[in-house]
């Protein structure tokens, strides 16, 4: 599928693949180049026992804008006090543009159940890199994006 990708600021012609579906039952997807290793990824996961669950991968530049814009409302809200806000503050979201998963680069993985770790969080600790992925965003343990086999050691 052909979409326009964003890096840096800039559109692009983007390659994306199907890499199955996201927890929402919607199509998750990469670029080509990451789609195929996150497929080698989640097969080397499923043997070893676990299952790589996808959140979100690639976004439109539309969705990015939704997901900023929702941000700051929210941002506003909590830093005046509102009684409706609870918990920390929200982590502010990539610029639109700037989003490494306007790239189609980037793919949150389902760490969490229960409020705890899930067992696969040592495991892509552990194997991510093998791939061509690394967690980028220390706040984000979910977030892992595809750098290449060369970039990760």
């Amino acid at each position: 599928m052909k979409v326009a990708g964003y890096r840096d600021g800039v559109p692009f012609d983007l390659s994306l693949s199907y890499i199955g579906h996201d927890a929402r039952g919607g199509h998750a997807m990469l670029s080509e180049e990451a789609s195929s290793a996150y497929l080698l990824m989640a097969m080397a996961a499923s043997k070893a026992g676990h299952e790589l669950v996808v959140n979100s991968a690639w976004r439109s530049h539309d969705h990015q804008l939704r997901l900023y814009s929702f941000w700051e409302s929210a941002k506003m809200r909590w830093d005046k006090g509102d009684p409706l806000t609870r918990g920390p503050r929200p982590l502010r979201p990539s610029r639109p543009g700037h989003s490494p998963h306007e790239s189609g680069n980037a793919v949150d993985i389902d760490v969490f159940e229960a409020g705890k770790p899930r067992p696969v969080v040592a495991w892509l600790k552990a194997h991510a890199a093998e791939y061509g992925f690394r967690a980028t965003v220390p706040q984000e343990p979910w977030h892992y994006e595809f750098v290449g086999a060369r970039e990760t050691s």
